[in-house]
């Protein structure tokens, strides 16, 4: 605190009217607040002024200054009206009030003014938009424009070039982002690769995560195809005659398979990813940008060899062989790619994983090797010598995939499922298999036809079941069922178990 014999400057500075930003040094012992008649307030030694002229007086005392007003002026400090006298403390805020003027005032124990500090500068721009201000908006623009001349002009000269210095970073920072948005539209717009084709399987796929609400729909959606199937199902079973016993003992051995694909850049390995763009588009690209192409497919596959391997079809273990719409451009030079494959057997709570061995060239088949032994899980005999027209068979396996499975769980079950935000493709599974829904379909047909390639017969099945063996009477495995002749309703063909053993030999011969 200064004393009365300490060398003080005492200041008034303007935050408001036309001389806001001017500072005025208090000297004398007596000074008159005054308003000339052209509106403009000075702060003056008496000079012959009457008092009642004056706004208000100030009179030094001590080391600092008494503030007497005029009675028929209004007068505040910090925001409490002065009706006589109020002492002034350094950094007094004085509001004269039919002037709309404010006045800060402070002290200081030096023979000059020094430059303002951060709280300074903040305070007197407050003060000052407010002054100026009647709205809301209009005090923080102005503020924010005061507070930035305050900071530019008043304060040290260290402590603008900190404040230079970091706007420069702040600037390049922004720059920056700029650069690395424009370069990210710019892959958006010109370097992105668009391939309709994949994009349309996103769609029919559902790319996105199966949610729970999605389970009551597609219960509906495939229920009506498989209730007569099932009903036929529950009546061979109940028989007890050789295709009971066929369906019986079979059951176990025939696999569930579940898996993804995408697609990799054959030059530098990375995976394609998608882009959702507006207006249901999808756009393509090979950078750490976007969501890994990542396209679901299902099928059947049973257990053929007493090592434990597992045959299918080989469309199953490269899916995209099946379709145009799955065959990208040829000169993008794009390889497609098994990302995860997964077996469920009848009675297992959990999966197996599996990779594929070894496809065939000349037919629709393919053989999966178990990342562990299937331990009490017996293969299915071949039955090499080919059926005749007329000779019954039984198709087994998963007609529409994870919906034909879900189409037969319970609708408690659905309930319960439903309210699963999480669920995916895989939870839905794993969900179906703990609950003991993994279950392949079996349907009874009659061989109609044959060639050297293929078996024809009438069993219905659909897609999913593709992969499924079919079984003589005997229950011994005479075809690969591979699939749905188009046009002609409950016909489809099967792969003859001759192309079976050739295929099993191949890998014993290796």
């Amino acid at each position: 605190m200064a004393t009365e014999n300490s060398k003080i400057t005492a200041v008034f500075r303007y935050l408001s009217g036309p001389h806001r930003g001017q500072v005025v040094r208090l000297e004398g012992k007596t000074l008159f607040i005054l308003r000339r008649p052209s509106g403009e307030l000075i702060i003056t030694p008496p000079n012959g002024h009457p008092i009642s002229d004056s706004i208000a007086i100030l009179h030094k005392l001590g080391s600092s200054y008494e503030l007497v007003v005029n009675q028929q002026h209004n007068i505040w400090a910090n925001g409490n009206r002065v009706t006589e006298k109020h002492q002034l403390q350094s950094g007094d805020l004085i509001e004269l009030g039919e002037l709309g003027m404010v006045l800060r005032y402070r002290f200081y124990q030096n023979d000059f003014v020094p430059k303002k500090s951060v709280a300074e500068a903040l305070a007197d721009s407050m003060d000052s938009a407010r002054a100026d201000s009647k709205s809301g908006l209009g005090v923080t623009g102005h503020f924010i424009t005061r507070f930035t001349n305050e900071l530019a002009t008043q304060t040290t000269l260290w402590f603008r070039i900190w404040m230079l210095l970091i706007l420069t970073l702040l600037l390049f920072a922004i720059i920056a982002l700029v650069l690395q948005n424009y370069h990210f539209q710019k892959q958006l717009s010109s370097e992105s690769i668009k391939i309709e084709s994949i994009a349309r399987v996103l769609k029919q796929t559902g790319a996105e995560a199966m949610t729970g609400k999605d389970l009551g729909r597609m219960r509906q959606e495939i229920e009506q195809q498989l209730t007569q199937t099932a009903e036929r199902i529950a009546l061979l079973e109940a028989r007890g005659d050789a295709i009971a016993t066929v369906i019986s003992s079979s059951t176990e051995s025939i696999a569930f398979v579940q898996g993804t694909y995408g697609y990799l850049d054959a030059a530098t390995g990375r995976a394609l990813r998608f882009i959702r763009a507006p207006e249901g588009m999808y756009l393509f690209t090979f950078d750490e940008i976007g969501e890994i192409v990542d396209i679901p497919f299902s099928g059947t596959a049973f257990i053929a060899s007493d090592t434990g391997l597992l045959l299918t079809n080989k469309h199953i273990v490269e899916p995209w062989i099946m379709s145009d719409d799955l065959q990208p451009p040829e000169n993008l030079k794009i390889e497609p790619l098994i990302q995860r494959m997964r077996a469920f057997f009848p009675g297992e709570n959990t999966a197996v994983t599996v990779t594929p061995k070894i496809t065939a060239e000349t037919s629709d088949l393919a053989i999966l090797q178990p990342e562990k032994a299937l331990n009490g899980i017996k293969h299915l005999s071949l039955e090499l010598k080919p059926p005749v027209p007329g000779d019954g068979v039984v198709v087994m396996g998963y007609p529409f995939g994870l919906s034909g499975v879900l189409a037969r769980a319970s609708q408690q079950f659905v309930e319960e499922t439903r309210g699963d935000e999480q669920l995916d493709f895989w939870g839905l599974g794993d969900k179906l298999a703990k609950q003991g829904y993994i279950k392949p379909l079996a349907s009874r047909g009659i061989v109609s036809q044959l060639t050297e390639n293929y078996i024809a017969y009438d069993a219905e099945t659909a897609m999913g079941g593709s992969g499924g063996p079919v079984l003589n009477l005997d229950g011994k495995v005479v075809a690969v069922n591979t699939a749905t002749m188009k046009g002609f309703g409950g016909s489809n063909l099967g792969v003859p178990a001759s192309y079976i053993s050739r295929l099993l030999q191949s890998i014993n011969s290796d």
